[in-house]
């Protein structure tokens, strides 16, 4: 029966050491999704501010298309 504080002691250390590295983990990873998202805040204010997003290039196409049906059979449109 001696032998049980000590292994309940070695198990606690043990957890708290699980618990400590789970929190370092924890928060590399939040560090890295912070990270993510500035770069994607910034790469959209600079797609969003250049107008060269999807949609606008869209929105381009689209109006060319328009424009050019118009044109070539102005009584469908």
């Amino acid at each position: 029966m001696s032998d049980a504080p000590a292994l309940k002691s070695t198990s606690l250390a043990r957890i708290r050491d699980n618990q400590r590295r789970s929190r370092v983990r924890r928060k590399e990873y939040l560090h890295k999704l912070e990270t993510k998202l500035r770069a994607y805040k910034q790469t959209g204010v600079e797609a969003a501010a250049g107008g060269h997003g999807l949609l606008s290039d869209a929105a381009s196409v689209w109006r060319g298309t328009r424009a050019l049906s118009i044109s070539l059979f102005p009584t469908r449109c």
